[in-house]
């Protein structure tokens, strides 16, 4: 069974479960409130191994039963049905939970976040794009002025870049552009690099910002819960698609 985690507005999340459901893949939706207050799970370890389940829907789907999960969670959930004085302990008690089980899952897990950003840390961003800019090996760099300088924007689907937007003209720009700039060309050589780096923060789908200038590329922010509403249909429709990869 496929997981998604998300409210039914998400873009991504739409578009990656009508690509399941039409492969005759079994897939089930839980919105957030659901998996908050509605979704009873069980979380064992034994040593290194965990096993569980969860109760999606009335029915208890083991763990080693799913075959991937997508977290679309807006963190816009609060406890609403107990007394004021415990909201907030309940809040971050359910918040803790949830963040041990999906952390423990084997399965594909897009994205396996770290606590901070659970706990809306505002620098979570930040320091992925330090540590990425580390893995890459690439310069610490601002976006700067001036002809020499491109600006550039590409989802990372996997270790690989799917799509990529000109900043500097604020519109979706063709492959080729960023061949041209040589942008492309770097990215393919770090795609080991890429992937590492997503194994051990556990991002696999994220936005990354670049700036190339005389083919020296550096990444200066990334955004690990791209929304995607304003992207064209074309386009959610490729990144659904190496996202049902990821989950595969």
């Amino acid at each position: 069974m496929f997981l998604i985690l998300g409210d039914p507005e998400d873009v991504l999340a739409s578009a990656v479960h009508r690509r399941l459901t039409a492969a005759g893949r079994r897939t089930a939706w839980l919105t957030e409130t659901e998996l908050a207050e509605s979704t009873p799970f069980a979380l064992r370890r034994h040593g290194g191994r965990v096993s569980g389940f969860l109760r999606c829907h009335g029915e208890d789907v083991p763990f080693d039963d799913l075959a991937g999960v997508l977290v679309r969670l807006g963190r816009g959930w609060w406890p609403s049905r107990v007394e004021a004085d415990d909201r907030l302990f309940v809040y971050h008690e359910t918040l803790a939970a949830l963040f041990a089980l999906l952390d423990s899952l084997r399965c594909p897990v897009v994205n396996r976040f770290g606590l901070p950003w659970w706990l809306r840390d505002d620098r979570y961003g930040e320091r992925l794009a330090a540590g990425l800019r580390v893995a890459l090996g690439a310069p610490v760099a601002r976006p700067v002025d001036g002809s020499g300088a491109a600006r550039w924007s590409a989802y990372l689907a996997g270790p690989r870049f799917a799509g990529f937007t000109d900043d500097g003209r604020g519109e979706p720009a063709d492959d080729d552009a960023a061949e041209r700039d040589g942008l492309a060309q770097w990215l393919r050589g770090s795609r080991e690099a890429l992937a590492d780096w997503q194994h051990r923060q556990g991002i696999s789908f994220c936005r990354v910002e670049l700036v190339s200038s005389d083919g020296m590329p550096a990444v200066t922010g990334l955004d690990a819960f791209p929304s995607l509403r304003d992207e064209s249909p074309e386009r959610v429709d490729r990144l659904a698609a190496a996202t049902v990869e990821l989950l595969s």
